[in-house]
């Protein structure tokens, strides 16, 4: 394979990536193969698993590359002191239209992770990764509003973001979402007192 420019490399990763994610969320994790994600990327297998070994490692890259753009939207110098807009922020794959592809793959995730060990530990680090962005935002936003919660507490509420993030992507993976903008204006509410 000649070699490619750093930016090319980074392209075609994510481009394999975006195919995966639309195989394992139209035929399920299982049932997707890894030919069906090289017809679906277009790529000869050397070009695909010179990036990725296994199916196993593009779901694994999948999680990773979920788990940053979560962490990156909490860490959003633009929605510091914003509970609402954090909320909104956090919360934004689950108002874009392929969001039941989102939750088809965040079932898919977690399902592997139930099974493969190291798929659950790089799992249960993503979401503590989370988890940590969440309470370091609201200890910041608690403190500038001088509502002095305690560090369980504080923890406490990141804890239902995260939960009712992962809960609603359940929900639209299987076509029973509530109306989100709704629950997620009333989570912020409830949230900053």
């Amino acid at each position: 394979m000649p070699k490619l420019p750093a930016e090319e490399l980074t392209k075609r990763k994510q481009h394999i990536l975006s195919a995966a994610a639309r195989c394992f969320s139209a035929k399920g994790y299982y049932h997707a193969t890894m030919r069906d994600v090289l017809a679906e990327a277009k790529l000869s297998s050397g070009a695909v698993y010179h990036y990725f070994p296994s199916k196993e490692s593009i779901l694994a890259a999948l999680a990773q590359a979920d788990s940053e753009a979560v962490t990156a939207r909490i860490l959003s110098t633009d929605a510091r002191g914003d509970l609402k807009k954090l909320v909104r922020l956090f919360f934004g794959d689950i108002q874009q239209a392929n969001a039941q592809q989102l939750g088809i793959m965040m079932l898919s995730i977690a399902s592997e992770a139930s099974v493969d060990l190291e798929l659950q530990e790089q799992f249960k680090q993503q979401r503590l990764q989370i988890k940590t962005a969440l309470v370091d935002f609201l200890q910041i936003y608690y403190h500038a509003r001088k509502l002095f919660l305690s560090p369980r507490q504080i923890r406490a509420r990141a804890e239902i973001l995260s939960t009712v993030y992962n809960g609603l992507l359940v929900a639209i993976a299987v076509n029973d979402a509530p109306n989100s903008a709704t629950l997620i204006d009333e989570l912020a509410i409830a949230l900053a007192k």
